[in-house]
């Protein structure tokens, strides 16, 4: 981890934290640190003690359980807008499992006694942190839903199309053995579908960017009939 100290940058990211918050008032920024972790660079380790609470302004982050032989069993994957934390924040619980970032990667970084003793008397951090939760919440009842009842082509045709909503552009960056494994498929699996979508003339692939060219198409595609 590394703190970024540039006065320039830091204020760059501030910015993207107050447009989160929907919040004009900027004074909380001495209570707050912008950090940077690198690629496959872990946040926290599974059963950590907590005491940052972390939101994602730039970059890419997965969760995993801890595996003894190494390996990654990926359970979600987090784009900017998440927040690492916030779970432990209420449940004064130690992380509940391995946070790495899946790309070089922004995050805001409050001490949680700034959150107890400052941030938690501001009624915008408030509505983030619910509306934080409530995502986490959803995202779980719908992945958990969607896994048992709808094939995996409709799946990752509204995960390019959410991806790109988040980001507001056409196009978006993905790992294919990250995305493989966060869905249960084969990298090859991952593969052949997307390779279908670009048949069926709704994406084109460039290096490790999906562009999206019929959003229209995408939409109809995904939709669970």
């Amino acid at each position: 981890m590394k703190i970024i100290q540039n006065d320039k940058q830091k204020q760059q990211y501030l910015n993207k934290f107050v447009q989160m918050l929907n919040e004009e008032d900027t004074s909380y920024s001495k209570y707050i640190k912008i950090v940077t972790f690198e690629k496959g660079e872990h946040i926290y380790y599974e059963g950590d003690e907590v005491d940052y609470l972390y939101v994602l302004l730039e970059g890419s982050m997965i969760i995993a359980p801890s595996s003894e032989d190494g390996k990654i069993a990926i359970i979600d994957y987090c784009n900017p807008g998440s927040m690492l934390g916030d779970l432990e924040y209420f449940s004064h619980d130690n992380i509940y499992h391995d946070c790495i970032a899946a790309s070089t990667s922004i995050f805001v970084s409050i001490k949680y006694q700034y959150v107890e003793s400052y941030f938690s008397k501001k009624n915008s951090f408030n509505y983030f942190l619910a509306k934080s939760l409530a995502d986490k919440l959803k995202s779980a009842s719908f992945k958990q839903s969607s896994n048992m009842l709808y094939p995996f082509d409709k799946r990752l045709a509204n995960y390019i199309l959410d991806l790109s909503t988040i980001h507001d552009i056409n196009e978006v960056s993905i790992d294919t053995s990250t995305i493989a494994q966060y869905f249960g498929v084969t990298d090859r699996h991952y593969r052949r579908t997307l390779a279908k979508f670009e048949q069926l003339r709704m994406v084109k692939r460039d290096k490790k960017k999906i562009i999206i060219l019929n959003r229209e198409l995408l939409e109809h595609y995904g939709e669970n009939k």
